[in-house]
Protein backbone atom coordinates (compact mmCIF):
# COMPACT_ATOMS: atom_id res chain seq x y z
CA UNK A 1 0.00 0.00 0.00
CA UNK A 2 2.78 2.45 0.60
CA UNK A 3 5.05 1.41 -2.30
CA UNK A 4 1.41 2.61 -4.15
CA UNK A 5 1.08 5.38 -2.63
CA UNK A 6 4.54 6.83 -3.58
CA UNK A 7 3.81 5.80 -7.24
CA UNK A 8 0.85 7.78 -7.08
CA UNK A 9 2.44 11.16 -5.46
CA UNK A 10 5.99 10.70 -6.84
CA UNK A 11 5.94 8.79 -9.82
CA UNK A 12 2.72 9.44 -11.74
CA UNK A 13 3.16 13.42 -12.04
CA UNK A 14 6.58 12.97 -13.57
CA UNK A 15 4.95 11.42 -16.58
CA UNK A 16 2.03 13.40 -16.49
CA UNK A 17 4.22 16.32 -16.98
CA UNK A 18 5.77 14.30 -20.06
CA UNK A 19 2.34 13.41 -21.33
CA UNK A 20 0.58 16.80 -20.59
CA UNK A 21 3.72 18.60 -23.00
CA UNK A 22 3.85 16.58 -25.79
CA UNK A 23 0.39 16.75 -26.13
CA UNK A 24 0.24 20.28 -26.04
CA UNK A 25 2.96 20.67 -28.24
CA UNK A 26 1.40 18.11 -30.78
CA UNK A 27 -1.94 20.65 -30.46
CA UNK A 28 0.10 23.77 -31.32
CA UNK A 29 2.44 22.87 -33.50
CA UNK A 30 2.04 19.24 -34.75
CA UNK A 31 5.00 19.23 -36.89
CA UNK A 32 7.42 20.05 -34.15
CA UNK A 33 6.52 17.35 -32.12
CA UNK A 34 6.07 14.92 -34.64
CA UNK A 35 9.87 15.86 -35.44
CA UNK A 36 10.84 15.26 -31.29
CA UNK A 37 9.31 12.35 -31.36
CA UNK A 38 10.56 10.48 -34.23
CA UNK A 39 14.21 11.99 -33.19
CA UNK A 40 13.71 10.40 -29.72
CA UNK A 41 12.39 7.04 -31.00
CA UNK A 42 13.99 5.98 -33.84
CA UNK A 43 17.10 7.44 -33.91
CA UNK A 44 19.94 4.06 -33.06
CA UNK A 45 19.96 3.78 -29.66
CA UNK A 46 17.94 6.40 -28.21
CA UNK A 47 14.69 4.44 -27.69
CA UNK A 48 15.97 2.20 -24.73
CA UNK A 49 17.85 4.96 -23.09
CA UNK A 50 14.63 6.99 -23.47
CA UNK A 51 12.61 4.85 -22.02
CA UNK A 52 15.41 4.15 -18.85
CA UNK A 53 15.85 8.15 -18.93
CA UNK A 54 12.25 8.71 -18.71
CA UNK A 55 11.80 7.05 -15.59
CA UNK A 56 14.21 7.94 -13.50
CA UNK A 57 13.05 11.61 -14.81
CA UNK A 58 9.76 11.00 -13.55
CA UNK A 59 10.83 10.03 -10.32
CA UNK A 60 13.00 12.83 -9.98
CA UNK A 61 10.64 15.39 -11.31
CA UNK A 62 7.76 13.88 -9.31
CA UNK A 63 9.32 14.30 -5.97
CA UNK A 64 10.04 18.37 -7.00
CA UNK A 65 6.52 18.67 -7.88
CA UNK A 66 6.02 17.33 -4.94
CA UNK A 67 7.95 19.63 -2.88
CA UNK A 68 6.20 22.60 -4.99
CA UNK A 69 3.04 21.61 -3.76
CA UNK A 70 4.36 21.35 -0.13
CA UNK A 71 5.73 25.12 -0.65
CA UNK A 72 2.10 26.31 -2.56
CA UNK A 73 -0.04 24.09 0.34
CA UNK A 74 1.50 26.42 2.80
CA UNK A 75 2.00 29.84 1.58
CA UNK A 76 -0.53 30.18 -1.83
CA UNK A 77 -3.19 31.93 -0.21
CA UNK A 78 -6.40 30.07 -1.83
CA UNK A 79 -4.70 26.91 -0.48
CA UNK A 80 -4.76 28.22 3.10
CA UNK A 81 -8.65 26.71 3.69
CA UNK A 82 -7.42 22.98 2.26
CA UNK A 83 -6.63 20.53 5.04
CA UNK A 84 -6.81 23.62 7.72
CA UNK A 85 -7.76 22.29 11.39
CA UNK A 86 -7.57 25.49 13.06
CA UNK A 87 -11.26 26.06 13.38
CA UNK A 88 -11.89 21.97 14.93
CA UNK A 89 -8.64 23.12 17.28
CA UNK A 90 -10.47 26.04 18.74
CA UNK A 91 -13.67 23.93 18.81
CA UNK A 92 -11.82 20.95 21.14
CA UNK A 93 -10.38 23.65 23.18
CA UNK A 94 -13.68 25.89 23.35
CA UNK A 95 -15.41 22.66 24.67
CA UNK A 96 -12.87 21.75 26.86
CA UNK A 97 -11.54 18.21 25.65
CA UNK A 98 -8.15 19.53 24.98
CA UNK A 99 -5.79 21.77 26.89
CA UNK A 100 -5.72 25.64 25.76
CA UNK A 101 -1.81 26.99 25.30
CA UNK A 102 0.02 28.24 27.33
CA UNK A 103 0.71 31.04 24.81
CA UNK A 104 -0.52 31.96 21.15
CA UNK A 105 1.08 29.77 18.61
CA UNK A 106 3.42 31.95 15.39
CA UNK A 107 1.65 29.24 13.01
CA UNK A 108 -1.75 28.29 13.90
CA UNK A 109 -2.40 26.20 10.65
CA UNK A 110 0.85 24.24 11.41
CA UNK A 111 0.01 24.25 15.49
CA UNK A 112 -2.91 22.51 14.83
CA UNK A 113 -1.77 20.27 11.87
CA UNK A 114 0.52 19.15 14.72
CA UNK A 115 -2.00 18.75 17.55
CA UNK A 116 -4.49 16.70 15.46
CA UNK A 117 -1.42 14.49 14.48
CA UNK A 118 -0.22 14.01 17.92
CA UNK A 119 -3.78 12.83 19.24
CA UNK A 120 -4.81 10.57 16.24
CA UNK A 121 -1.65 8.78 16.50
CA UNK A 122 -1.98 8.75 19.82
CA UNK A 123 -5.35 7.15 19.59
CA UNK A 124 -4.33 4.49 16.61
CA UNK A 125 -5.08 1.42 18.25
CA UNK A 126 -6.51 -1.40 16.08
CA UNK A 127 -9.79 -1.99 17.39
CA UNK A 128 -10.42 1.49 18.11
CA UNK A 129 -12.37 3.95 16.58
CA UNK A 130 -8.98 6.03 14.73
CA UNK A 131 -7.60 2.50 14.14
CA UNK A 132 -10.15 1.31 12.17
CA UNK A 133 -10.48 4.42 10.19
CA UNK A 134 -6.53 5.29 9.64
CA UNK A 135 -6.26 3.26 6.40
CA UNK A 136 -9.58 5.57 4.52
CA UNK A 137 -8.67 8.74 6.25
CA UNK A 138 -4.97 8.27 5.18
CA UNK A 139 -5.95 7.12 1.42
CA UNK A 140 -7.97 10.34 1.31
CA UNK A 141 -5.09 12.52 2.20
CA UNK A 142 -2.56 10.88 -0.05
CA UNK A 143 -5.54 11.98 -3.19
CA UNK A 144 -5.73 15.21 -2.03
CA UNK A 145 -1.79 15.98 -1.77
CA UNK A 146 -1.44 13.62 -5.41
CA UNK A 147 -4.02 15.91 -6.64
CA UNK A 148 -2.12 18.67 -5.75
CA UNK A 149 1.22 17.43 -6.81
CA UNK A 150 -0.89 16.77 -10.35
CA UNK A 151 -1.34 20.17 -10.84
CA UNK A 152 1.68 21.89 -9.82
CA UNK A 153 2.79 19.41 -12.82
CA UNK A 154 0.22 20.02 -15.58
CA UNK A 155 0.74 24.16 -14.35
CA UNK A 156 4.62 23.45 -14.94
CA UNK A 157 4.01 21.49 -18.43
CA UNK A 158 1.99 24.48 -19.86
CA UNK A 159 4.79 26.62 -18.70
CA UNK A 160 7.45 24.57 -20.28
CA UNK A 161 5.26 24.19 -23.40
CA UNK A 162 4.91 28.04 -24.02
CA UNK A 163 8.41 27.91 -23.44
CA UNK A 164 9.54 25.66 -26.21
CA UNK A 165 7.29 26.86 -28.78
CA UNK A 166 8.84 30.34 -28.23
CA UNK A 167 12.30 29.10 -28.92
CA UNK A 168 11.78 26.72 -31.83
CA UNK A 169 8.32 27.18 -32.96
CA UNK A 170 8.13 29.95 -35.79
CA UNK A 171 5.71 32.99 -35.74
CA UNK A 172 3.10 32.64 -38.20
CA UNK A 173 -0.19 33.99 -36.97
CA UNK A 174 -3.05 32.52 -39.33
CA UNK A 175 -5.74 31.40 -38.10
CA UNK A 176 -5.37 27.70 -37.88
CA UNK A 177 -2.23 28.49 -35.59
CA UNK A 178 -4.22 31.24 -33.86
CA UNK A 179 -6.98 28.45 -33.09
CA UNK A 180 -4.38 25.31 -31.88
CA UNK A 181 -2.52 28.33 -29.76
CA UNK A 182 -5.42 29.09 -28.01
CA UNK A 183 -6.80 25.92 -27.59
CA UNK A 184 -3.42 24.43 -25.85
CA UNK A 185 -3.63 27.37 -23.83
CA UNK A 186 -7.03 26.56 -22.60
CA UNK A 187 -6.69 22.84 -22.37
CA UNK A 188 -3.51 23.46 -20.45
CA UNK A 189 -5.27 25.96 -17.88
CA UNK A 190 -8.54 23.70 -17.65
CA UNK A 191 -5.92 20.80 -16.85
CA UNK A 192 -4.81 22.81 -14.05
CA UNK A 193 -7.65 23.79 -12.73
CA UNK A 194 -9.57 20.50 -12.93
CA UNK A 195 -6.66 19.26 -10.33
CA UNK A 196 -6.95 21.64 -8.37
CA UNK A 197 -10.67 21.03 -7.76
CA UNK A 198 -9.56 17.82 -7.00
CA UNK A 199 -7.12 18.58 -4.49
CA UNK A 200 -9.33 21.21 -3.13
CA UNK A 201 -12.03 18.50 -2.88
CA UNK A 202 -10.48 15.52 -1.42
CA UNK A 203 -8.42 17.88 0.69
CA UNK A 204 -11.70 18.95 2.80
CA UNK A 205 -12.60 15.70 2.73
CA UNK A 206 -9.43 14.52 4.30
CA UNK A 207 -10.08 17.26 6.70
CA UNK A 208 -14.00 16.51 7.63
CA UNK A 209 -12.93 12.56 8.38
CA UNK A 210 -9.98 13.72 10.56
CA UNK A 211 -11.59 16.16 12.15
CA UNK A 212 -15.34 14.49 12.78
CA UNK A 213 -13.61 10.72 14.23
CA UNK A 214 -11.08 12.21 16.53
CA UNK A 215 -13.83 14.67 17.90
CA UNK A 216 -16.01 11.38 18.06
CA UNK A 217 -13.17 9.54 20.00
CA UNK A 218 -12.01 12.57 22.22
CA UNK A 219 -16.14 12.61 23.16
CA UNK A 220 -16.43 8.79 23.82
CA UNK A 221 -12.99 9.21 26.22
CA UNK A 222 -15.02 12.28 27.77
CA UNK A 223 -17.82 10.06 28.16
CA UNK A 224 -16.45 7.21 29.76
CA UNK A 225 -14.09 9.47 31.58
CA UNK A 226 -17.55 10.70 33.41
CA UNK A 227 -18.96 7.23 33.79
CA UNK A 228 -16.38 6.12 35.63
CA UNK A 229 -16.36 8.64 37.90
CA UNK A 230 -20.02 8.64 38.62
CA UNK A 231 -19.88 5.21 39.24
CA UNK A 232 -17.43 4.88 41.95
CA UNK A 233 -19.51 4.18 45.34
CA UNK A 234 -19.70 6.13 48.10
CA UNK A 235 -18.47 4.35 51.48
CA UNK A 236 -20.43 5.27 54.71
CA UNK A 237 -18.84 5.02 58.04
Amino acid sequence: MQEARRFLRYIIPGILFGVLTFFQLWIATPDLANEMLKTCLFTENSSVALAIGSLLASGALGYLFATLHHCCHWYLPIDQNVINHKDQIKNLRKRGLIPSPSQEPDNPRLEALTIVSILWFERLQKGGPIGNAEDRVAAYSDLAHSAGTARIASASSLIVTILILLSYGTFNPTLANVIRYVGMLLIGIAVTWLFHDAYSRTGKISQQLYDNILEHALLSESNDGKTVKNAEPTHQL
